[in-house]
């Protein structure tokens, strides 16, 4: 029997597992469907899953109607903030690979160091100050196109950092909100939250529905199964994610989540050795030995941060 610290970090640990799966597959549809339409059109396939856990949850337990008002919506506001968070890490991996666009999440602790410097006046110790330098290197490193002139990608960069900014965000109002309530209550609301803000921009945008519309038919079944896939399984990475934020402290879980960066490049490796077809991963000399000399560089620097 899992005593409680072990039950923390199973969850833990399974969410960066089932978020790597699902950035794999997203990448391979991406490459293959999406290429003539915008990328962020896979997005509704997770609004159609949050609308489906939403009705489940609702339809198990009806009294997560009973929260409160004010509380409720903040917890629908971080389901929204969610859905944002997503759209520019959808952006990012369409033009990226998906080793290189993880590592760089790792800024996150970062960003909220600076952010509590800025607004709260909030001080960093010399030990949190080395390591935020460490992770930028890291992410500096991961994030030059060896392959013309070591160009740094400024736009890969710009959309993980804004991703990263909304996902800060998101997991503060959930384990500030959250964990006053079970976790189904929380769940509720937050994917609510995810589902009218994907079927609002879907109502708003015309060629949003154009482009679902026309990938959808040219997809068939095989995109339809891929997409619902990968939804169900960053569904399930970010119900594990939440979990663990009900039981641990949100630093020792960010902590955990650095492992996805692991996690993307061995099953990334494994698809272009065994898969070649399906395989999305560069894994020349010169390129693994860059992710994985970027990848330790920024876990050192993040359990620096974390831990200092």
């Amino acid at each position: 029997m899992y005593d409680y610290s072990m039950t923390w970090l199973l969850f833990a640990l399974l969410a960066p597992f089932l978020f790597a799966l699902t950035n794999q597959i997203d990448k391979i549809l991406l490459g293959r469907y999406f290429t003539h339409v915008k990328a962020t059109t896979l997005l509704f396939y997770t609004v159609i899953v949050s609308v489906l856990i939403a009705i489940g949850i609702v339809s198990f337990k009806p009294s997560v109607l009973a929260v409160p008002l004010l509380d409720g919506g903040l917890m629908f506001a971080a389901g929204v903030i969610f859905y944002f968070a997503i759209t520019p890490f959808i952006k990012a991996l369409s033009i990226e690979e998906a080793s290189r666009v993880i590592p760089l999440f790792q800024i996150q602790p970062v960003l909220a160091y600076i952010f509590g410097f800025v607004f709260f006046s909030e001080t960093l110790s010399v030990s949190q100050a080395l390591a935020g330098v460490i992770i930028v290197a890291g992410s500096l490193l991961i994030n030059l196109d060896l392959d013309n002139r070591r160009r740094f990608k400024v736009t890969v960069f710009g959309l993980v950092a804004l991703s990263c900014l909304f996902y800060m965000l998101e997991s503060a109002t959930f384990k500030f909100v959250g964990g006053s309530y079970g976790f189904w209550d929380a769940s509720f609301y937050q994917y609510l939250g995810t589902a009218v803000a994907g079927i609002c921009v879907f109502m708003v945008s015309r060629g949003y529905r154009a482009d679902f519309v026309k990938v959808s038919k040219e997809g068939g079944i095989k995109l339809l199964a891929g997409a619902s896939l990968s939804a169900m399984l960053s569904m399930g990475g970010r119900m594990a994610f939440n979990y663990s934020l009900l039981l641990a402290p949100l630093v020792m879980v960010q902590l955990v989540q650095g492992t996805q960066a692991i996690f993307v490049l061995v099953i990334g490796t494994l698809l272009a050795m065994f898969i070649p077809k399906h395989g999305k991963e560069n894994i020349s000399r010169k390129h693994m030995v860059q992710k994985i000399v970027s990848i330790v560089i920024v876990l050192a620097g993040t359990t620096l941060l974390l831990l200092g």
